[in-house]
């Protein structure tokens, strides 16, 4: 059996991971960036087809999401499947999704943004109000805080830059932790956890490619019935979950990902990620 990985464009370290641990395994690992015309060389080049290979998406995005879905077309089994890439991708869609689902998420809407004055409404209904692109990029770079007191003009210079010409305005949630909690086959790996607290004078933390986050020690088991029920209603078999903790000790989700580099995760952890996803993906790829 083989396993493709297809990779976002910055992954180096990572795939030789996998594909170091698969060998030891007795599996051949192949990796390919995530273009389609990168992937179907791959496959072609090294005589890979539905029958022998199973196929771990390690890029997201719209356009990827497109490939994954002509892969699954000709026969080929994709871990995570393509709907599953397309609705996480899509960050707006994905909170309606899983508040319809019953899951705890901020009120988001999706603005235009020449419609300044119904920005504005809402950093009056909430007191403030966090303005961000539909499909996550620049790691929080394009993410705004606006708040009730800022005028239309200042409102105009704040999202200027986030792409796209819809926007998301989310609630702005309290909170005093950022965790990521890891999920392979619907199932939470409580040793992985990792968080980020917000700053004095900043209301952002990150969990992606942060040398800062720390261990975090799962001690309610709300948090793992919420994730591994976040990860089974998203149909998501290998998913990195963000969720907000307030100070009441609720959870709310942030975002659910599916791509992204786990390695400073596993220093601070002290778990190798990588070995638990591989061993998923043998056991889903014996089933081919």
């Amino acid at each position: 059996m083989n396993i493709l990985l297809i990779n976002t464009a910055k992954a180096k370290i990572y795939p030789k991971m996998f594909a170091e641990y698969l060998n030891k395994k007795g599996y051949q690992c192949f990796s390919s960036k995530w273009k389609k015309e990168d992937i179907f060389s791959m496959i072609t080049a090294k005589n890979l087809s539905p029958e022998n290979t199973l196929i771990y998406a390690r890029a997201a995005g719209p356009n990827v999401a497109k490939t994954y879905q002509e892969l699954e077309k000709l026969g080929y089994k994709i871990i995570n499947k393509s709907s599953t890439t397309e609705l996480t991708s899509n960050k707006y869609n994905s909170q309606i999704f899983a508040k319809q689902n019953g899951i705890s998420v901020a009120d988001t809407y999706k603005i235009n943004k020449q419609d300044l004055e119904k920005i504005q409404e809402l950093s009056k209904k909430y007191e403030c109000v966090i303005a961000k692109p539909i499909f996550s990029q620049g790691q929080g770079l394009f993410c705004k805080k606006i708040n009730k007191e800022n005028s239309l003009n200042e409102i105009s210079e704040l999202i200027a830059d986030i792409p796209g010409n819809d926007i998301i305005i989310q609630e702005k949630i309290e909170y005093i932790k950022l965790i990521r909690v890891i999920v392979i086959g619907f199932k939470v790996l409580r040793a992985a956890a990792t968080y980020d607290i917000p700053g004095i004078n900043n209301w952002k933390a990150s969990v992606c490619m942060n040398n800062n986050i720390r261990k975090y020690e799962i001690i309610n088991n709300s948090l793992v019935d919420l994730a591994e029920k976040t990860a089974k209603k998203f149909d998501c078999g290998i998913s990195f979950i963000d969720f907000f903790e307030n100070k009441n000790g609720e959870f709310i989700l942030n975002e659910l990902n599916t791509a992204c580099g786990l390695i400073i995760h596993e220093k601070v952890s002290g778990i190798k990620i990588h070995e638990h996803i591989s061993d998923y993906l043998i056991e889903e790829g014996l089933k081919i």
